[in-house]
């Protein structure tokens, strides 16, 4: 199971790295952004077992913007009907190669 590494000084927004345990040999597993975006699959640094499947955050439509994430930050959590906005941090799903192999595109349509 992934989680987000927050930065309290940025407010959630577009965490720089994520991470997860390897469920082969139990070590944290570090990926940067720029990386999860260009890859199509993420190996354990220690064990080289795949962990695409452990690290993967499924696309949402964010609450912020009302657009599809495929790297989402604390503000996808937001009801749209709240507060809403042009997002300058949105991460198209066609960006990421993990999430275009992984994406179940018939979502954006419901």
């Amino acid at each position: 199971m992934g989680c987000w590494l927050c930065n309290p000084l940025c407010g959630r927004c577009k965490p720089p790295w994520r991470k997860c345990i390897c469920p082969e040999c139990g070590q944290a597993v570090l990926v940067e952004k720029k990386k999860y975006l260009a890859a199509d699959h993420i190996n354990c640094d220690s064990c080289g077992a795949d962990v695409t499947d452990v690290i993967y955050v499924e696309p949402v439509k964010c609450g912020f913007s009302g657009w599809w994430c495929a790297y989402p930050c604390g503000k996808s959590k937001r009801d749209y009907s709240e507060e809403h906005g042009r997002c300058t941090l949105n991460t198209p799903i066609k960006a990421s190669p993990i999430a275009m192999a992984r994406f179940d595109f018939s979502k954006m349509n419901a």
